[in-house]
């Protein structure tokens, strides 16, 4: 909540790099000032007595709040030049042995203030311990204002949930680089070429993959991530979140043909699900033994389904619904649950199954219905082939009129 002095914050404070002993702290003034985070391990915000844990000088500040117990819950504020300029609570991570832990996953905010306000403030009804954003929080990557407007309408949930992103295109528009996103977003240390990482909270690994740039080098990576997640201590979830979706009938459809590589990765080592945004609905997929979700109603205006879709995207889908949404995922032990929640409305559906179900039934093989394939290729060439010919014998029966 912002108590005094909001003309000297230029980016309000937000969330991020969630570790079991505390996070990150970040926030832009318009001015050099001296900026510190203040903690109160009471909730009562009457009785509470606050002791600085971390300062910074200059206008970009990201500050490291340190020494907290896992799962720990407690009040901050943020003082800059003397003045407090907000308050909110925070809660550390939980241990990686812990068997429980509600996050959320939303995606696609750009250009809808209203319906963006309204799934930030539901989206603290539950307490999350993270906030997975599936891409496309501005319209132009370079746009400041913009930025600055995400931090401010999203406050109530960005203030107190640390926030992990899944670059998307509108980022890079006019930005190609991302610099600006890493300007802003605190997220932890991504690969080169591209912005993907990873990082565990208790009983889940999260993979954010960066879907503008898919490389092999990106491609080996996710090939290593995964491979080390499956012998990895303690068993845990794997959720793979990125942009642009594998399986879509939304607006853009799918990028299957793209994100080949990725899919056959998906297909052998069967993660818990995988989240992208970039078509703006909900939609269920299931395909080869794998669980896709595109969550791309976090504001931005719905698309309606296309009919006209390559078949393994039609096969492949189980619901979609174009309305704003964002997905409360609650893993307890082996079991996951997901709900699809609108604000102000009951929820689309929830989704329920544990690691030991039954997987999905296959789907078709993935082709690029672009371009001709198999045999259309042969028959494609030789129909040029005899167009060419025809229109040449009619231009030199036209030039032999003239003569």
């Amino acid at each position: 909540m912002i108590v005094a002095l909001l003309a000297a914050l230029a980016v309000m404070p937000h969330l991020g790099e969630l570790r079991t002993d505390g996070f990150v702290v970040a926030l832009e003034t318009t001015v050099d000032a001296k900026v510190s985070v203040e903690l109160a391990r009471s909730q009562d915000a009457g009785a509470a007595q606050y002791t600085e844990a971390g300062r910074s000088v200059g206008r970009e500040h990201r500050v490291r709040v340190a020494g907290l117990l896992p799962r720990e819950r407690v009040r901050y504020r943020v003082v800059v030049d003397g003045q407090v300029v907000s308050e909110a609570s925070a809660q550390a991570a939980p241990p990686d042995e812990a068997s429980a832990l509600d996050f959320l996953v939303y995606g696609d905010t750009r250009d809808g203030e209203g319906a963006e306000r309204a799934t930030a403030i539901d989206a603290l009804a539950d307490a999350p311990v993270l906030a997975l954003h599936t891409g496309d929080l501005v319209p132009t990557g370079d746009d400041e204002a913009a930025w600055r407007r995400l931090f401010e309408v999203e406050q109530p949930l960005l203030e107190q949930v640390p926030l992990y992103v899944a670059l998307g295109n509108h980022e890079l528009y006019r930005d190609p680089e991302g610099r600006m996103a890493r300007r802003y977003l605190p997220l932890p240390p991504y690969g080169e070429g591209g912005v993907y990482y990873t990082f565990r909270i208790g009983p889940a690994r999260f993979i954010a993959l960066d879907s503008n740039r898919v490389s092999e080098a990106q491609t080996e990576w996710l090939r290593q991530t995964l491979l080390a997640a499956a012998s990895e201590a303690g068993h845990p979830h794997v959720f793979v979140f990125m942009h642009h979706p594998s399986f879509s009938t939304g607006g853009h459809c799918g990028s299957a043909v793209e994100q080949a590589a990725w899919i056959q990765l998906f297909e052998q080592h069967r993660p818990t699900a995988v989240f992208s945004g970039h078509d703006h609905a909900y939609e269920r997929l299931e395909r080869s033994g794998v669980r896709y979700f595109v969550t791309g109603g976090g504001g931005a205006p719905v698309y309606q389904e296309m009919q006209t879709c390559p078949e393994h995207d039609r096969r492949a889908q189980r619901l979609y619904r174009a309305e704003h949404h964002l997905l409360r995922v609650r893993l307890r032990g082996e079991s996951v649950e997901i709900e699809v929640a609108r604000p102000r409305a009951a929820p689309i559906e929830v989704v329920r199954w544990s690691r030991g179900d039954p997987p999905p039934p296959g789907g078709p093989i993935i082709v690029d219905e672009r371009r001709p394939t198999g045999l259309l290729r042969p028959l494609t060439a030789t129909l040029g082939i005899l167009v060419f010919a025809v229109a040449l014998y009619a231009l030199r029966a036209r030039q032999k009129d003239r003569g």
